[in-house]
């Protein structure tokens, strides 16, 4: 069986809790479990999903406390599922949101499934975990559920209210901190892992229409539908515009995990095709800034911003190298172009 893998930041919070909250030594806790807890701080390691697991498990039996996998995930911020969030945000429904993000990104989080359903009156939320021999997924069950109710929250503006919470485990020694945090009734020793809710709440508004997160949602169905129609390049620069749009880190290994393929497979096939990946990005971000110089009023400095720069006067230069315009000036040919047109017609 092929070894599945998270990225580390996941578990980010982890070495703040137990000092600040159970005053617990961390590097006594990482001789004990033989982990270098300062990998969660870097967002592009991965750890195998048993490393993980194990982790967790670990923690939750340092500190006993029977639900840490539920206080690391309301301590966090989740900075790192904003591009989920403006995916979801940008549907018409909550409906919408859930096809997109269930199979689109949260089916393909290796270790971790979760499966919609609904019947004639309520709609159903599963989760799974893959059987890791010998080791406790209570404690990941517990961190995907609250990380995944927080999301929800978020994106329906606290409108989302489950019914019921199933756990398929025993009840921890806090029932009243789950409680708290999920305001739902809570049922143990169930036959699985997830949420109920009553069906019209899938007909609940989303709060972010725009046209820029439209922009970007096509692009990323595009893309990651792997339509036969677009080519591999094609892909990859679509992977970029969205990550830019939405203003996310877009590294070569950002695109390579949207691709779902290592860093060196796409250094290879830019190479075959005589680019390279900072070349591609600069392109996809000059296409951006035009198309944000002819469609909007934003400044140079908010569109320089917008496209990864931090100085909107390299990123004037750099724009007139490779376009031959300044964007004051190409903003400005335009506009007089548009005129000259009105005028004619």
């Amino acid at each position: 069986m092929p070894t599945k893998w998270l990225r580390a930041s996941l578990l980010s919070g982890i070495d703040k809790i137990l000092l600040e909250q159970f005053s617990l030594s961390i590097s006594l806790l990482e001789n004990e479990i033989n982990f270098d807890f300062n990998l969660l701080k870097d967002p592009d390691y991965k750890l195998p999903l048993t490393t993980a697991l194990k982790v967790l498990d670990d923690c939750a039996k340092y500190t006993g406390c029977q639900y840490f996998g539920a206080l690391l995930a309301n301590e966090q911020n989740n900075d790192h599922l904003s591009l989920m969030y403006s995916l979801a945000k940008s549907c018409n429904s909550f409906d919408d949101a859930l096809s997109v993000v269930f199979e689109q990104r949260l089916k393909r989080t290796n270790g971790f499934e979760w499966q919609p359903s609904k019947d004639e009156f309520n709609a159903y939320i599963k989760s799974h975990i893959d059987d890791i021999s010998g080791i406790d997924t209570t404690q990941a069950t517990l961190f995907g559920i609250i990380r995944l109710f927080k999301f929800f929250k978020n994106i329906t503006k606290n409108k989302w209210c489950p019914s019921q919470i199933y756990f398929t485990f025993p009840a921890p020694n806090n029932i009243k901190y789950l409680k708290k945090i999920l305001g739902a009734d809570i049922y143990f020793n169930m036959k699985f892992n997830g949420f109920i809710f009553p069906i019209k709440q899938l007909s609940l508004e989303m709060s972010g229409q725009n046209s820029k997160l439209n922009t970007a949602l096509k692009d990323f169905l595009t893309l990651t539908g792997k339509s036969s129609n677009t080519n591999k390049l094609t892909q990859i620069k679509l992977s970029i515009r969205s990550l830019l749009i939405l203003n996310q880190r877009c590294t070569l290994t950002d695109i390579a995990e949207s691709q779902h393929q290592t860093t060196r497979a796409i250094q290879y096939y830019l190479k075959k095709h005589q680019l390279t990946y900072q070349n591609l990005l600069d392109g996809v971000r000059y296409n951006i800034a035009r198309d944000m110089l002819i469609e909007t009023e934003n400044s140079i400095y908010k569109i320089s911003s917008l496209i990864g720069f931090t100085d909107s006067t390299v990123f004037t230069r750099s724009f007139k190298k490779h376009v031959g315009l300044s964007p004051t000036k190409y903003r400005q040919e335009y506009q007089d172009l548009k005129l000259g047109n009105n005028y004619m017609l």
